[in-house]
């Protein structure tokens, strides 16, 4: 669920009538153009304790104003005295009667989109309010996608330090730009599947696995140094391009084939583990 906080200009602003009709206009906003199940908020208590109360029909045809909201503040007030030892009240309206809360309601599957779509919300809603009320969103799967976001740009942003910094230190220390950029398109193809193959299985980007294509380009850099390196060094013998890259795999492939595997062994084994996380990194 996504929890909506409206807060009111005026002092106990929730017992005005006029503020509950913009509050309620703000609940169908969100069920009507964003596809959400159902909002619930103080407003909703207080049409239906209205309607028990009067023993009006379900429908509120007959109330006084139309809408099933109360029609003077003294009503509102009254009837939220009444229903103060409920925990309904004090479950979406605070104590001060300025602040309240609406909690919309959707499938699991849907919070990333309805997510991307909150300053999108709290900006139509703010117009409703028309200036009477401020809103600010928040909510466990609301906060769960902005993590996830946030994880993203994290991920993004070390990316392309990692890739700017490796490589140029690369370039700096062979002393060759080309060199830099060959390690460069070398490498970026495998990042490049590493992070294909995790969304194609379904694996989230969360605390654990941003980290994993950082790692990755910090293994893959090591061998590229050692084969560019040997390889530079041949060819400053005056070899030719296709003898330099034969004794390049000659003198340094067997070892990084080697020391490859050993690294990727020794991560299988957190394969083995009983947590997830592990499991998963």
């Amino acid at each position: 669920a996504a929890e909506f906080v409206l807060e009111s200009k005026e002092p106990a602003g929730w017992e005005e009538p006029a503020f509950l009709a913009k509050v309620e206009a703000v609940e169908k906003l969100i069920v009507e153009d964003y596809g959400v199940k159902a909002v619930v908020s103080a407003v909703d208590l207080i049409k239906e304790g209205r309607r028990i109360l009067f023993a009006e029909p379900a429908d509120t045809a007959g109330t006084v104003n139309g809408t099933g909201l109360t029609a003077t503040r003294m009503e509102t007030a009254r009837l939220l005295f009444l229903l103060e030892g409920t925990p309904y009240v004090s479950a979406y309206l605070a104590p001060d009667r300025r602040t309240g809360r609406l909690t919309a309601l959707f499938p699991v599957s849907e919070y990333a989109r309805l997510a991307r779509q909150i300053p999108e919300i709290e900006s139509r809603a703010a117009e409703r309010l028309g200036g009477s009320g401020t809103i600010h969103t928040t909510g466990y799967q609301v906060l769960m996608a902005k993590r996830d976001r946030q994880l993203m740009d994290l991920l993004l942003k070390g990316l392309v330090i990692s890739f700017a910094t490796v490589f140029a230190l690369i370039a700096l220390f062979l002393r060759s730009i080309r060199l830099g950029i060959m390690a460069f398109v070398a490498n970026a193809p495998v990042l490049f599947v590493l992070l294909g193959l995790m969304g194609w299985t379904g694996l989230r980007i969360d605390m654990v696995t941003v980290v994993v294509a950082n790692l990755v380009l910090g293994l893959i850099d090591d061998d590229t140094l050692h084969i560019l390196s040997r390889w530079e060094e041949c060819r400053r013998a005056g070899l030719s391009e296709q003898v330099s890259m034969t004794m390049t795999l000659r003198s340094s492939g067997r070892s990084i084939i080697l020391t490859s595997a050993i690294l990727a062994a020794g991560f299988l084994i957190c394969a083995l583990g009983s947590l997830r996380p592990y499991v998963v990194f």
